[in-house]
């Protein structure tokens, strides 16, 4: 060891570490969105969007929000509510999705015509002259753009009259395996759901909901939803939101719920289509916007139920064969909706709320830790954030230094959540809960009481008329 002289400095490691803020309520949607109007190959890929802006240079736009449903899952997010990040999947394929070849005549005026209809794929459009036949060349003959309402724009650089053919994307040709996706047997590569274990590889933000609207009431599509909020890139968790079948009344739905076995704690299941302004939108995307926005308000924690706050909605609705018809629940009709584990629209005292707080293993399965939403959500964070926090000490040496770093970080931790998010907790490492055979192969197991504080779900005042009031009325 060479010489010392003189004055030295050295760092040494803090004794603790700081816990990572996890995001509470990222929604992970899988749709359909009108790609032609931006790169067409943007097809089962997850995309990460900050705000609306950013959605609409991945996914171009749309006034047709039940066509595209990651169209009206941002304006849900971004505009409605004003919340985000967002992951979003588009499966819309022109490969696969697209029509027949349309042929149109079309009208043409000061060298401008408009083809009206949404969805045309530009590299299938063909621009004849309709008086000589002869094929016009895009960029030299003409120019195309798309309007505000997604329709194609011809320019021409003479007057003609035209004729135009051209396939459009076809969002109906869009199946429930598009959406649940899997893993291609050649590629490897994943598609529809499958991708959720991208989300976090990618963009080092976990996923706190998974959403597919338009498809969540098909009990396949459920089944995989349940399957995806468990071990998601190997470590988290996450909540399903779904829909209870939009063409149902209400009386109907438990029965629904029951013959899909459709009782599982990790899904949020919403009762009818939600209208503002004369559009129709799922209740899945309002739950997990207004679920986003009050975990924003308590600071980024899941501890406040979202039943009860307010939705951004003027009706609530079903879908029949005529078209879409108001259902006005009452009290009692969104109560017994409740107590069959699914959550609706009430307009009541508050206006228009949501309104419930079971997930779908509710009347079934009664444990506060499960039954409940906003105290399984908690859990879930728990978990996601004691996994991202303390997985930098993973293959280290487990010496006493480190184990009480551990056991006083966390303890700090939950102190911060009790009171307000919290009845009590508390970190343990049990010696009986670590066997030899456990420790000798590396594995240490802590104990945590972990108890979030309870929606007040129910009050009761109990009014009694007191008769020695009228004697101490007048006689005293």
């Amino acid at each position: 060891m060479a010489l010392e002289h003189g004055i030295y400095t050295r760092e040494i490691d803090t004794a603790g570490f700081s816990m990572v803020s996890v995001d509470t309520a990222i929604p992970f949607i899988v749709g359909t969105a009108p790609i032609n109007m931006k790169d067409t190959k943007n097809v089962n890929n997850v995309v990460f969007c900050n705000n609306l802006a950013e959605f609409t240079e991945a996914f171009g736009s749309s006034n047709n929000l039940m066509d595209y449903t990651l169209v009206q899952a941002a304006k849900v997010y971004f505009t409605l509510y004003g919340v985000g990040p967002v992951f979003m999947v588009n499966v819309l394929d022109p490969k696969k999705h697209a029509s027949a070849v349309i042929t149109e005549e079309v009208a043409v005026a000061d060298k401008k015509a408009v083809i009206e209809t949404e969805g045309i794929l530009q590299d299938t459009l063909k621009v004849t002259n309709k008086a000589s036949s002869a094929e016009l060349v895009k960029g030299t003959d003409y120019y195309v753009s798309y309007d505000e309402d997604g329709y194609v724009e011809i320019y021409l650089v003479n007057e003609a009259d035209i004729k135009v053919e051209y396939k459009k994307l076809d969002p109906s040709k869009v199946t429930k395996e598009d959406i649940i996706g899997g893993v291609d047997p050649v590629t490897y590569d994943r598609k529809g759901l499958e991708l959720i274990h991208e989300a976090f590889v990618k963009y080092r933000k976990t996923v706190g909901v998974v959403m597919a609207p338009g498809y969540s009431h098909l009990s396949d599509v459920i089944a995989v939803m349940e399957t995806k909020t468990k071990n998601i890139s190997g470590a988290f968790q996450a909540h399903a939101i779904i829909d209870c079948p939009a063409d149902k009344k209400y009386k109907e739905i438990p029965e629904w719920k029951n013959s899909l076995n459709i009782v599982d704690e990790d899904i949020i299941g919403t009762y009818g289509l939600v209208r503002l302004d004369d559009e129709y939108y799922y209740q899945s995307l309002h739950l997990g916007a207004l679920m986003a926005s009050v975990d924003n308000k308590a600071g980024g924690v899941p501890s406040e139920s979202p039943s009860n706050k307010n939705y951004k909605m003027d009706g609530l609705f079903i879908k029949t064969a005529d078209g879409f018809e108001k259902i006005n629940l009452d009290l009692t009709q969104a109560n017994y909706l409740n107590e069959n584990g699914i959550v609706t629209a009430l307009n009541f005292v508050n206006g228009w709320t949501s309104w419930g707080n079971y997930n779908t293993c509710y009347p079934s399965r009664t444990d506060i830790k499960d039954s409940y939403v906003p105290v399984k959500r908690m859990f879930k964070w728990a978990a996601n954030t004691l996994i991202l926090s303390t997985w930098q000490f993973i293959d280290r040496k487990f010496t006493n230094v480190l184990r009480d770093s551990i056991n006083m970080t966390v303890e700090d931790w939950l102190k911060t959540l009790t009171g307000n998010h919290l009845y009590d907790a508390k970190i343990e490492l049990r010696e009986e809960s670590n066997s030899l055979t456990d420790m000798q192969k590396g594995k240490f197991t802590w104990h945590i009481d972990f108890s979030p504080i309870l929606p007040f779900q129910a009050g009761v005042y109990e009014l009694e008329y007191n008769l020695n009031d009228i004697t101490n009325y007048y006689f005293k």
